[in-house]
């Protein structure tokens, strides 16, 4: 829950931040906040500290995930952003099939502090490759911090996902400090949209919802991604707590899904090139609510 929750309070901040200091700049600065993360999290002798570890590791990533993007397309032409964005997709789905598969070796041949030392020497390259490759980025224009935006958004953000994270079971939702925690969250995201819109210079451009395809192009995503994550949540209690398997098992068990999404999304993103996006966005959603649907019709 610290992780999810710094991270999502930290993206809001990534376009004001690379505006303000370039974007190579701070795709660094998270990197080197991660290792930081990394290494308060080997040495820590308490609970609290491991915590606040994964709270440090959480805004580094709000940081970083936002901005690799940003910086293919600022990148690679339009022609080729498909190909490239398959690449990173490739990526991005396989590493979190990889963690647990080499988190699962190195609890059974380390301790659990090899789980945050093993993200030091792979941040270190990436911090060396950063330096080298990313192309320099001038800061833009400065423009206005929107304060109250953002303490909106990030209240909003925060205390959503931490009463998600105390929803373990029906009964949680009855909760009187779970619904409070709900009620003023939503608040807060109305609010939010209230003042973005009435901003001359906004912490989120919120108008680009106006424009059709962006929009029904972020509810796909948002469905997408619940519904993919979703299982892979699920899926390591299936095969651990239903079938009986051990951590590596499991692992194996992601890395099969993982694997064919990155080998499909190299595919993908060379279709979206020579198809655009219809077709290949249709055919990925029929592929996945199948697949969903047979996994729900197993039976434990």
């Amino acid at each position: 829950a610290g992780f999810m929750t710094s991270m999502g309070m930290t993206m809001p901040l990534t376009s004001f931040l690379s505006q303000r200091i370039g974007r190579k700049r701070l795709y660094l600065w998270g990197v080197a906040l991660f290792i930081g993360g990394s290494l308060l999290g080997a040495l820590a002798d308490s609970i609290a500290l491991v915590i606040t570890a994964r709270v440090v590791q959480g805004i580094a990533s709000g940081l970083m995930i936002p901005l690799s993007l940003a910086i293919i397309f600022s990148v690679y032409e339009k022609h080729e952003r498909g190909r490239v964005t398959g690449l990173w997709s490739a990526a991005v789905m396989l590493a979190p099939a990889l963690g647990p598969l080499c988190g699962s070796l190195m609890l059974e041949w380390f301790s659990w502090r090899s789980l945050f030392l093993m993200n030091v020497p792979i941040g270190l390259l990436a911090l060396l490759l950063g330096v080298g490759v990313l192309p320099d980025s001038e800061p833009a224009e400065r423009k206005p911090f929107d304060l109250i935006g953002y303490l909106l958004v990030a209240s909003g953000t925060g205390l959503l996902m931490i009463a998600i994270s105390r929803m373990h079971h029906a009964q949680a939702l009855l909760d009187p400090v779970n619904q409070a925690m709900v009620l003023v969250a939503v608040a807060c995201l109305v609010a939010f949209v209230r003042v973005e819109l009435s901003r001359q210079a906004p912490l989120l451009n919120l108008r680009l919802f106006n424009m059709r395809g962006y929009r029904l192009s972020v509810i796909i995503a948002v469905v997408q991604s619940v519904g993919m994550f979703e299982c892979l949540v699920l899926l390591p209690l299936l095969v651990q707590s239903v079938l009986g398997y051990n951590p590596i098992w499991t692992g194996l068990a992601l890395l099969c899904t993982a694997s064919f999404a990155s080998l499909f999304g190299q595919w993908g993103g060379k279709a979206l090139d020579r198809h655009g996006p219809r077709t290949v966005v249709a055919v990925g959603l029929l592929l996945t609510g199948v697949s969903t649907l047979a996994l729900g019709m197993l039976k434990a």
